[in-house]
């Protein structure tokens, strides 16, 4: 059976014809108003059901086995900004920009104006960077290996080192196979308990300290071992940028030093690369758990349940709101993780499969990436669009000193940029369509391990039905009313 075009349309057909048939919504998350829908919510649970339920029987039944949308064949490399990528003034503008940015906002955290409004530092790091950069390097490409500070920085000390010291500075120590990941684990739950929980969170002087420590930190590494070892293992933002970029339209590889740059279809790079590793594995399933918990924190039933938990937290005092936030950050990832280790467990009971489950839980988590991805534009999509805006004043003004270099400083926000019905109806494809790649990710990754059709419906049925599950849960916080911001 040959799989062409039209069966690849089928599955988008099959994926989109239950959801385009709903009647549009005019609620959305993070407006500040309630926007009722026009229909029950369990209306939408059903259509998304049902859509990934017929994307996975057309994949089963369609799909030959081994059978994956492999990278299209159409290289890029000789467009205009491509071949730039090679041109070293070019390159060496782009990093300039980028140590440069990375500088400023450090400064202006330490010298700055203390209020978080006034300041570029939390703007641009919760904003820009964080929310942005995903967005960007999630549909463009793994562009922050060219422009990562903390790379560029080292290469100009090695440099610097080797031109007047006349040796190498970095180490190349051996790295411990037994850490694996695990480093990045713990430093992204760090990272995530200053994101969701730190009260000082949007202090600029704070976040210049940790900037500064983590820096100190990185670079420390990156010259004991070396920097592709360490940015591998124990640097989570060059980890999850790298994840988040296999589900881009653009892949850039090196042949010979020189970019070569090809399009592919969004999401079929999950799988054309090695596997991770269990501890990658488990990092994945930490980023995906914390984003959900960031959405689920502003909702109604976590509001009553951090009312009635209040009290059994007020010992701490003014830290009894972090305290509550804390527990539930740490049984975020717990939750997830026992339901997809539970749903792997049964499809290896169900397929009688002898891989070890340590290694199912690692090949089949790369199925969780473009749920991540997904739920991370349905619930900040609004957030940088509107908040996001800020920089452009910032932008005159980085220190808020009364500058206005680019004439920009009176820039206010305009809030009708975007209304609630638009971000609820790109919420709910978002999630839709993340949902419905991971199956076809689950599938090919089954398909692979399976002897016949039948083996691969029961390797997959458990992970279906965690598949529709999220998929329920994920649309039913972004449709909750903010209840804290």
């Amino acid at each position: 059976m040959n799989v062409n075009k039209p069966v690849i349309f089928g599955i988008v057909f099959a994926s989109f014809s239950v959801i385009i048939s709903l009647p549009e919504p005019a609620y959305a998350h993070g407006f500040g108003e309630r926007y009722d829908l026009p229909i029950p919510l369990e209306i939408y649970f059903l259509g998304a059901g049902i859509s990934i339920s017929a994307t996975f029987i057309f994949l089963l039944l369609f799909l030959q086995k081994g059978f994956s949308l492999r990278n299209p064949h159409l290289d890029v490399s000789s467009w205009f900004f491509v071949r730039n990528l090679h041109n070293k003034i070019f390159m060496l503008l782009a990093k300039t920009t980028s140590v440069f940015l990375f500088f400023t906002i450090v400064i202006a955290g330490f010298v700055g104006d203390p209020d978080p409004v006034q300041n570029i530092a939390p703007t641009f790091i919760w904003i820009i960077f964080w929310v942005g950069a995903i967005f960007f390097i999630g549909f463009v490409g793994d562009v922050w290996k060219l422009i990562n500070p903390w790379l560029i920085i080292h290469e100009v000390i090695d440099s610097i080192s080797r031109k007047y010291a006349s040796k190498e500075i970095t180490r190349n120590a051996q790295y411990p196979s037994g850490l694996s990941s695990w480093p990045a684990v713990g430093i992204f739950f760090i990272f995530a308990w200053i994101e969701n929980v730190w009260i000082n969170a949007s202090d600029p002087f704070s976040l210049s300290v940790i900037i500064t420590i983590y820096t100190l930190f990185t670079l420390t590494g990156m010259f004991f071992f070396n920097p592709k070892i360490w940015l591998k293992n124990c640097e989570p933002l060059s980890m999850i940028l790298g994840f988040f970029a296999r589900l881009a339209f653009c892949e850039l590889r090196w042949c010979n030093s020189k970019p070569q740059v090809f399009l592919k279809f969004f999401g079929t790079g999950l799988i054309e690369k090695a596997p991770p590793t269990f501890s990658q594995g488990i990092f994945i399933i930490l980023v995906l758990s914390t984003v959900s918990f960031d959405g689920f924190s502003e909702t109604g039933l976590w509001a009553k349940f951090f009312a009635r938990s209040y009290d059994s937290f007020a010992w701490l005092g003014t830290y009894a709101y972090s305290g509550i936030r804390t527990i539930g950050l740490i049984c975020a990832p717990f939750v997830l993780g026992s339901v997809f280790f539970l749903a792997i467990g049964l499809s290896k009971k169900a397929s009688r499969n002898n891989t070890k489950m340590t290694t199912l839980i690692a090949e089949f988590s790369v199925s969780l990436l473009p749920i991540a991805f997904a739920y991370h534009v349905a619930h900040y999509f609004s957030y940088l669009l509107i908040q996001g805006q800020r920089i452009i004043a910032l932008a005159s003004d980085p220190f808020g000193w009364g500058w206005d270099v680019f004439g920009t400083a009176d820039y206010k926000p305009d809030i009708t940029i975007i209304d609630a019905k638009f971000a609820w109806i790109l919420g709910l494809f978002a999630i839709i369509i993340g949902h419905v790649i991971a199956t076809y990710a689950a599938h090919i990754i089954a398909s692979k391990k399976s002897e016949s059709q039948l083996d691969i419906l029961r390797t997959q049925s458990p992970i279906l039905i965690l598949m529709i599950g999220y998929t329920i849960v994920s649309l039913w916080i972004l449709a909750q009313p903010i209840v804290s911001h």
